[in-house]
């Protein structure tokens, strides 16, 4: 019997990057839902703004009211007002669990710049966290000036066009080019996730290397709302079929190399996509993709989380939730079509799931045998180094295509994990950016 402060929470990890949409399992935050967290962040805000102070102090919890008071509240507040000026509006607003908390990023537009109001919420609905600190709230990073990006379309003409961008020295072209191709979910052409553009630091630093590069927004973010009513929906739609377009669209820009690059879902299927490519990919980089089925990556991520709660959750109920998901697996096999598209497991259409596991990336990726750049940070909570980066290693070893290399210290976007978020979805809140040397690396695998 599941305890009713059981529930099932369906976040769409980390945005567009993570592998999949994850069921995660959690217990009661005193009754609340996600909407509960984002109208209290709005209400909380805007007593901030208001310059209430005693009704700021009346939502803390006990230890902030002794280290908080209205007085001081009030103090610190019109000092970051100074700082960035008075707030405008809430541009947007994203809510991470961490531990027993959940912890709410509240972005707002003010005079001088924009500044991220970081909540965070105890169990009982109560502040028992208040930070404030900065983001680029107006364009993002200048591209830089030996650099020049040119706007493209893909698939044009076609009712799944899609926005792009080519960027390249200025003044020359590279014989190398990479499509970028992003993981699972609604993603923009920079793969953006909070304050973070992995793709557009991925794309402006090959590009300063010698490797120009197509990034586009996906299919499900520009035509969504289409998409959510296709019952047959499988990554040939999602991702395949754009990112042969996307290379294609290179070819006749007259590239004489063209590589994938894969992160995240994107990397999972790399192997499938050059393959049905039919040689228009001379190569692929693999950025923590696993050569796993989707269901067991699923499994041990929800199985991690649950081991991470405290122990007044109630664990077992909540792995019996994920056991009888897990155990819907099976019926992949068995289940008619008409069955597998009324179906969903871990929230992810039955449908979906079984095309993406019919196809071996490790075998396909033998079968091509073109030259493969696997990459995995080794602080990546959603892809494991010493699970599916370690099952590429063995299946491909002695395999003279396959280059493999670990990065240390980094986390699934590969930058740096750091902070007290560090091995947390909230990490990715922090403003970061792609290491260099993961950029440098795959530039000098692409060009030589």
């Amino acid at each position: 019997m599941v305890s009713r402060n059981a529930k099932i929470v369906i976040i769409v990890a980390v945005a567009a990057v993570a592998v999949a949409a994850v069921v995660l399992v959690t217990y009661d935050f005193g009754g609340k839902k996600d909407t509960d967290y984002t109208t209290a962040s709005v209400e909380f805000t805007d007593l901030l703004r208001e310059g209430d102070f005693d009704g700021c102090v009346g939502h803390f919890d006990v230890t902030m009211k002794a280290s908080l008071p209205p007085a001081k509240l009030k103090a610190v507040w019109n000092e970051t007002v100074a700082t960035y000026g008075p707030v405008r509006s809430i541009q947007n607003i994203e809510l991470f669990p961490y531990k027993e908390y959940i912890i709410a990023f509240v972005y707002c537009r003010c005079d001088i710049s924009g500044l991220i109001i970081q909540q965070t919420y105890d169990k009982g609905g109560r502040v028992a966290g208040l930070f404030f600190k900065p983001y680029d709230q107006d364009a993002p990073a200048s591209l830089p000036d030996k650099l020049e990006e040119n706007g493209v379309n893909i698939n044009e003409g076609t009712e799944w066009e899609l926005n792009g961008k080519i960027v390249r020295t200025k003044g020359a072209k590279s014989g190398v080019a990479a499509v970028l191709v992003q993981g699972s979910g609604p993603s923009d052409m920079d793969e953006t996730i909070s304050v973070n553009k992995p793709f557009r630091d991925i794309a402006w630093g090959l590009a300063e290397n010698g490797v120009d590069s197509v990034r586009y927004d996906k299919r499900t973010y520009t035509h969504g709302g289409k998409m959510a009513s296709m019952d047959d929906l499988t990554v040939e739609q999602e991702t395949i079929e754009d990112a042969i377009a996307a290379a294609k669209l290179l070819r006749t820009e007259g590239y004489s190399k063209v590589y994938l690059v894969g992160h995240s879902l994107g990397g999972m299927i790399a192997p499938r996509i050059v393959d049905e490519g039919k040689g228009v990919f001379d190569g692929m980089v693999i950025m923590a993709g696993s050569p796993r089925k989707l269901t067991d990556i699923i499994k041990d991520q929800n199985d991690a989380l649950i081991a991470s709660m405290p122990e007044s959750a109630d664990k077992e109920a909540l792995r019996q939730i994920i056991s009888t998901e897990y155990g819907k697996v099976a019926n992949l096999d068995t289940w008619t079509d008409a069955e597998l598209k009324s179906n969903k497991i871990f929230e992810l259409s039955a449908y979906y799931l079984k095309d993406l596991a019919g196809v071996d990336a490790v075998a396909t990726a033998k079968k091509l045998g073109v030259p493969t750049f696997i990459i995995q940070g080794s602080a990546d909570f959603q892809v494991y180094a010493d699970k599916d980066y370690k099952m590429w290693q063995t299946e491909l070893q002695g395999e003279t295509f396959a280059k493999f290399k670990l990065y240390a210290g980094l986390n699934h976007l590969f930058m740096l994990s750091q902070g007290q978020y560090a091995g947390t979805v909230a990490e990715y809140g922090v403003k970061s950016s792609v290491s260099q040397q993961v950029v440098d690396d795959m530039a000098g695998f692409m060009k030589n």
